[in-house]
């Protein structure tokens, strides 16, 4: 560079070949602008704010590519905007920032530099702008300081734009050259413009890659954006999912290793007069349309080269045969004299096929004898599909270097005495403060319903051969012992990231060390009080044995029923493998349970009502305490027709299957920009007519009243939006949220390659800030395939294996259970009694010194609370602690407790100690089910004698009668119910599955 311009307000203009470059840096508010111009676009740079592109004006098609508001005080920046979006927490950081103009090369060069101190990782970015061509030259250098390798979507980059300059539809075309061929996807839909399933393009990160270039494009106004990838640390592709209007286009890079930098460079290239690209390099674009009638194909050739090419240039066109011997004969093109810089070649070619099959078309463009671009792609004819026969070419090849200084941890200290090595291996605790402890029991402490999982490391010294491992002793005492293995996704997806999944088999072979996993206690059937004795044996050669006391301490605590703090782990059972067999189903529906979700997650089905269908997921779902329903609907278009009646059918069926009106949720659509509020609230009010609560993800959104006011009345939940506990009571106070409403934050990535404590921190947080649900992203989607993301692991029986991180999910949310079990019984003690325990539990949970601190963090430009990343033993502490705060108040509230206790369902009162239904019941099979009733809604709230309760509440009427479906529950929204169904089996279930739904609550 030979001058920095470091001055704000300054401007350059510099002139190369009758072409202007400009450079302008100014203040708008506090937020630093750095805009760079020629006669192609107008772009601005926001260095404090990720260092992103936060315009992008095409002037030769009049369109705004990325047009969000430019913000004029960083307290109010959005986060994810723009072009150049780095991931991790570089979205919102400052990036320090150079500028060049350099007036004899005819270019500008900004230069952002950012370093996260939480990551150890720094980004460096340099953008080139010419005065002469639409392309901008990009390069990265990434240094990982850390002592982690970093892998899949941590090192990446994304882009929001839009190639008309307004909503992403059909009339938008995503290119991406594959294994397969050139893929030409819809906009919007996301599907193949030759009607083919892209089976290539199943993973979340779409790998499969054929060659170095992809584009997004809007074909009415023939404009859009080409990036080239000019080395081979580009790993894979990403687009976010179909039926979002908001577009992402963004892709990621190959693994980093710790104490290692990577420098890699790009072109993006802005693309003007053509109507599709199927090529893309710096200096050249092309666009090809290939016609198919019959065994005649057409291609279309346009070529447009950025700069005036030299040198006399030839262009070749030919068609093959894949599989078999068949060549075309070339169409060759002279190009000198029939090319310029910025204009449109066209050229044609026609082929006549020998025969039905696959085919691939070929173009090459030489400088006199040397090969200087090549692109193809396959084409099919009759009844064929495309098949993986390119391998990806890059255009160099790059190398990761180490970084001077850097240095790695030590090696973790061992604990191990001269019989382990004797023995060859030893049994440790897992890895804390850089060391492995020498595990010589375990004592674990829960609820009388509760489930805990905790890690031993099996640690080899120099053994060689099999280990079995085995519980011994357990008498009827719930333990379950699973050995770790890892599993690496396979396919065009893979990368060096592994799920760390949970199997039963009890041998495994001793490598270096092997992870085994203890879960006690159980959900379904609640574990007497007292302390149980048994022992963990781990048996190697010559039966040489390490046998771990284990003690089990059950105190006499149960958990609520129904969860006072809810969990939607995302995963569609209609959907689940073998789920038309019912013992299937329900061992998915088990797992779940044994998980704490409790949202049953529905996919619409065609256009009718599948009762019997639905009877089938929905009745075991209730059964298993799946008692939110959850469906989506991914459209803020207005209702089809027939699409309202759909919906309003839905909703009557559910709540005669016992779900309440609170619980029954409809999501519309995701993380979408302000300016789209109106119409997904225009959405929500016929959803809501209709019978559901609308909710949708947010980021911050409770900072930005503006926003919420358009959703104020009609949205119900806000997983994202939530910011502090201030402004919550300040929106509440405003009216823009309501009592009721839902908020939380949630996961937004996969869960099988976490740790046990990074899956613990969730729930922590939950109970940290008192939310009273947590959206993880997912439980499981789209088979094996989507191992990396999913919390299971399909086996071959069809059913679940659960994830290392699925256990930290679990545990992690029953600290958020006791803390909500402590709010809410706390308020039953007396003012003094509970002043003294509310800072106990204030020494746990909620304030900045706590086991589990609040802390405040500028999050994408916003003051968020949150608390910090979950320690095993603080885990440890903070849980006995707060288990036996819990107790305690059970202790002393004794039957003052039990009295409080009320069950509710929409909004009556079914049972406390005053009230309890009048039940009318005729023949043996009704007066059965109303038994039934009566000892469920017993257990349920603590009464052993509900017949005997004097003052009576709702009439309660059991009808034996045909009805649709299993069972049906009529509610008059007054005082009377009817549970009717056609068996005695059904009528039962119903009156099972109804009390499931209940809240409990308690109140003075």
């Amino acid at each position: 560079m030979k001058s920095f311009i470091l001055t704000l307000l300054s401007f350059c203009a510099i002139w190369c070949c009758g072409a202007e470059v400009t450079l302008k840096e100014y203040l708008r508010g506090d937020v630093k602008c750095i805009q760079v111009e020629n006669q192609f676009y107008r772009i601005i740079i926001l260095p404090q704010i990720g260092g992103k592109i936060a315009h992008w004006f095409d002037k030769v098609s009049n369109t705004a590519y990325v047009y969000t508001k430019l913000p004029d005080r960083l307290a109010n920046a959005r986060g994810h905007f723009g072009m150049l979006d780095d991931r991790s927490d570089f979205v919102s950081r400052n990036y320090d920032a150079q500028t060049a103009a350099l007036t004899d090369e005819g270019k500008v060069v900004v230069a952002l530099s950012a370093f996260s101190p939480n990551t150890k990782i720094k980004i460096t970015k340099t953008l080139t702008f010419f005065a002469d061509t639409p392309a901008v030259n990009v390069k990265y250098n990434y240094e990982n300081f850390s002592n982690g390798n970093i892998t899949g979507f941590a090192l990446g980059i994304r882009n929001f734009f839009y190639p008309s300059g307004n909503d992403i539809s059909t009339d938008d075309r995503y290119y991406f050259p594959t294994t397969h061929t050139l893929r030409r996807l819809y906009g919007y839909t996301h599907k193949d413009e030759s009607g083919e399933t892209p089976v290539e393009m199943a993973a979340k990160l779409d790998s499969c890659l054929g060659a170095p270039y992809s584009a997004l494009l809007n074909i009415p106004k023939q404009c859009g954006l080409a990036i080239s990838f000019e080395d081979d640390f580009y790993n894979g592709f990403h687009i976010w999912k179909a039926g979002i209007k908001y577009p992402t286009y963004e892709w990621t890079y190959h693994f980093l290793p710790a104490g290692h930098s990577h420098k890699t460079e790009f072109n993006i290239i802005q693309v003007n007069g053509l109507d599709s690209v199927a090529y893309a390099a710096h200096d050249l674009l092309s666009a090809v349309k290939i016609r198919k009638d019959k065994k005649e194909i057409s291609v279309k050739t346009d070529l447009k080269f950025l700069r005036v090419p030299s040198g006399a240039l030839r262009l070749e066109v030919s068609c093959r045969a894949i599989g078999k011997k068949w060549n075309s004969k070339n169409f060759k093109f002279n190009l000198t004299g029939k090319v310029a810089a910025g204009k449109n070649a066209t050229f044609n070619s026609n082929f006549t096929l020998p025969g039905n099959g696959l085919y691939e078309v070929e173009h090459r463009i030489y400088r006199k004898k040397i090969l200087v671009d090549v692109w193809r792609e396959a084409v099919t004819c009759g009844k064929f599909s495309t098949l993986p026969i390119y391998q990806f070419k890059t255009r160099k090849v790059t190398e990761s270097a180490a970084i001077p200084g850097w240095k790695a941890n030590d090696a973790p200290k061992e604990e191990v005495t001269p019989v382990d090595t004797k023995r060859g291996f030893t049994v440790f605790e897992p890895l804390q403060n850089n060391a492995y402890k020498k595990c010589t029991r375990l004592d674990i402490t829960i609820a009388r319903n509760e489930m805990e999982s905790c890690e031993l490391i099996v640690g080899n010294l120099n053994y060689l051969g099999n280990i079995n491992v085995t519980a011994v002793n357990t008498g009827s005492f719930p333990v379950q012992v699973r050995v770790r293995r890892n599993l690496v996704r396979g396919g065009g997806g893979a990368r060096p990231r592994i799920a760390k999944i949970l199997f039963e088999d009890k041998k495994f072979e001793l490598e270096e060390k092997q992870p085994v996993w203890l879960t006690v206690g159980s959900r379904k059937k609640p574990v007497a009080p007292g302390k149980y004795s048994f022992a963990l044996k781990f048996t190697g050669r010559n039966n040489t044995v390490v046998e771990i006391p284990v003690t089990v301490t059950v105190v006499d605590l149960l958990f609520p029923a129904r969860n006072m703090v809810n969990l939607e782990s995302e995963g569609y059972p209609q959907y689940f493998p073998g789920a038309d067999n019912i013992n299937v189903l329900n061992a998915w529906y088990k797992n779940m349970r044994d998980h704490g979700i409790d949202f049953f997650q529905h996919v619409r089905r065609g256009s009718k009502l599948n009762v019997k269908l639905l009877d089938h997921y929905i009745d075991n779902a209730i059964k298993y305490g799946l008692v939110i329903f959850k469906a989506s609907r991914y459209d803020i278009r207005p209702a089809h027709p027939g699409e309202e009646e759909y919906w309003k059918a839905l909703g009557e069926y559910l709540r005669q299957k016992g779900f309440q009106n609170k619980d029954m949720f409809v999501k519309i659509l995701d993380e979408q920009p302000g300016e789209k509020f109106p119409a997904m609230a225009a959405t929500g009010r016929w959803l809501k007519a209709a019978g559901f609560r609308p909710f949708s993800t947010f980021h911050n959104l409770f900072n930005r009243p503006h926003n919420l006011k358009m959703l104020n009345g009609v949205f119900d939940m806000f997983q994202g939006g939530y910011t502090t506990a201030a402004e919550y009571q300040q929106r509440l106070k405003e009216g823009l949220v309501k009592p009721g409403d839902r908020f939380c934050h949630y996961t937004g990535t996969g869960a099988s390659p976490r740790s046990y404590t990074e899956m613990l921190f969730w729930g922590v947080q939950t109970a940290v800030l008192g939310h009273d649900l947590f959206h993880n992203h997912e439980y499981m989607r789209k088979g094996n395939r989507g191992l990396l993301s999913n919390s299971v692991y399909i086996g071959t029986d069809s059913c679940p294996r659960d994830a290392v991180s699925h256990e930290g999910l679990r545990d992690g949310m029953d600290i958020a259970q006791l803390a909500a079990m402590y709010r809410s019984w706390s308020k039953l003690l007396d003012k003094n009694k509970k002043a003294e325990l509310d800072k106990r539990f204030c020494a746990i949970v909620g304030s900045s010194k706590s086991i589990f601190p609040i802390i405040k963090k500028i999050d994408l430009g916003v003051l968020c609370e949150t608390t910090v990343p979950v320690k095993l033993a603080s885990y440890r502490k903070g849980r006995q602690a707060l288990l036996m705060l819990v107790l305690e108040v059970k202790n002393i509230l004794g039957s003052k407790l039990k009295n409080a206790a009320v069950l509710r369902w929409n909004g009556k009162v079914i049972i406390s100690k005053n009230v309890a239904p009048v039940i009318t019941a005729g023949n043996a099979e009704e007066k059965a089910a109303a038994a039934l009733l009566l000892c469920k809604l017993g257990a349920k709230s603590g009464f052993a004698d509900v017949d005997k309760i004097s003052a009576k509440g709702v009439k309660v009427t059991f009808r034996l009668a045909k009805t649709s479906g299993s069972y049906r529950i009529l509610f008059d929204g007054k005082e009377n119910i009817v549970i009717q169904a056609a068996n005695a089996e059904n009528l039962k279930l119903g009156a099972s599955n109804w009390v499931n739904t209940m809240d409990i609550a308690w109140e003075k």
